[in-house]
């Protein structure tokens, strides 16, 4: 496919280059939110994976790429005439024979002052295919970006989508109305590896550089489960649980009409742990008159837990919650595991449930030494086993928020995390 302008959209705004835009940290992103995975009902969403959902397409795997040296080369002729190379994502391309790592502590890799970087600033083009499944016809379609270190650049079909300089957080961005149902689609995303958001990310680590993290699509119900957070305290008996729980709705494009959220926790055996799901309406609020004021999106539910098991770093007992959302015509189902713990400082001790803790901590970087920041879930949880085998229980995240899978693998073997989230 032929790209129409000689610059790729979004480099250049008003005749500036977007990488060393401070004020600029992103483009037609969707708001942060949980990780979440939408399944058609709440069964499905209890025990199967998330590659088992019919509305989870993984991109992970080989994608074309070329790089050239300076973002201003990035043409369409320079693409024309380029040669496509083979490479995984998620990956580095600096530890796949493009460029090299870099590593720094307290000094910048280039002696440029912010928001200045050099003119060499290697800039990679990602191409890949894919196909959209017919039945998600009716359906918003989501295309979500683990991670990127530089700033990312995505196009859909020749179409800017939008842009993300957050190197490790998600990048989420509504491709609804730019994909081709049942038919071919092009995925090109550009990678600038320096920029303005480089001067946050100057850590004690190795500069890498491209699609480090997981990319899929994802299709959601309109209405749908925006976000879900759900929190396990204990009573002040230490005996009994509170299960919180604050669901978001969303209502792409226009408002929609009442809709019911329903939450059911389960056991580790995958029985319920309520008498009953909880339920409650979300939808338009109307005056005294009749008169529509406002809509709200939010749903929110606490409820008593009678003696749950408790977690902690020595028995790390989980629950999983199952929430459901039910529209006019559609039902969406997603989950998320709870623990039910308490934390507090007393008497200058650190107490989980009521008893003291001694921690054994490690700061952990984002690292392999054969595919750099690109640490898949199998590596992280041999990790983890190893430092269990050793007695380590708590771990800092330096310095930067972990892939989602890092959160679930901590929560199943049993560690207190530390978590930052400079950039």
């Amino acid at each position: 496919m032929s790209i129409d302008s000689s610059l790729m959209p979004m480099l250049f705004i008003a005749g500036a280059p977007s990488w060393k835009m401070p004020q600029l940290t992103g483009l037609n992103k969707l708001p942060p939110r949980a990780t979440l995975t939408p399944y058609p009902d709440a069964a499905k969403a209890l025990a199967q994976p998330r590659e088992a959902s019919p509305y989870f397409q993984s991109l992970n795997g080989e994608w074309q790429f070329q790089v050239k040296d300076r973002p201003q080369a990035v043409t369409a002729a320079s693409i024309a005439q380029g040669d496509w190379s083979a490479i995984e994502v998620p990956g580095n391309w600096t530890m796949q024979g493009f460029g090299k790592p870099h590593y720094t502590n307290v000094q910048m890799p280039f002696p440029d002052l912010p928001p200045e970087v050099p003119q060499d600033n290697p800039t990679g083009i990602y191409r890949r295919l894919f196909t959209v499944p017919d039945d998600w016809a009716t359906r918003r379609i989501v295309l979500h970006f683990g991670g990127c270190e530089g700033v990312l650049y995505v196009y859909v079909n020749n179409q800017p989508i939008g842009m993300s300089k957050d190197a490790r957080t998600p990048a989420e961005f509504d491709v609804s109305d730019q994909v081709h149902l049942g038919a071919e689609n092009e995925l090109r995303v550009v990678v600038v590896q320096f920029s303005d958001a480089s001067f946050i990310e100057d850590q004690d680590h190795w500069w890498q550089a491209g699609l480090y993290r997981e990319v899929f699509l994802y299709s959601t119900a309109r209405p749908h489960l925006q976000d879900l957070f759900a929190r396990g305290d204990l009573d002040d008996n230490l005996i009994d649980g509170v299960l919180r729980i604050t669901c978001k709705v969303g209502f792409p494009g226009h408002p929609a009409p009442d809709c019911t959220v329903t939450a059911q926790l389960f056991d580790a055996a995958g029985q319920p742990a309520l008498a009953a799901p909880l339920t409650g309406v979300v939808g338009g609020r109307k005056s005294e008159l009749g008169y529509p004021t406002q809509t709200t999106n939010e749903v929110r539910f606490e409820t008593a837990i009678a003696s749950p098991q408790q977690w902690s770093a020595e028995s790390p007992y989980l629950y999983t919650l199952v929430v459901s959302l039910q529209g006019a015509d559609q039902v969406e189902s997603t989950r998320c595991t709870v623990g039910f713990r308490r934390v507090e400082v007393q008497d200058r001790q650190l107490l989980v449930n009521g008893q003291p803790v001694m921690i054994k901590g490690v700061n952990l970087h984002d690292h392999s030494d054969a595919s750099g920041k690109a640490v898949d879930a199998s590596l992280t949880e041999t990790d983890l086993r190893l430092m269990k085998q050793f007695n380590v229980n708590a771990i800092r995240c330096s310095h930067y928020p972990k892939d989602p899978s890092f959160y679930d693998l901590c929560d199943r073997y049993g560690f207190y995390v530390v978590d930052e989230a400079k950039c």
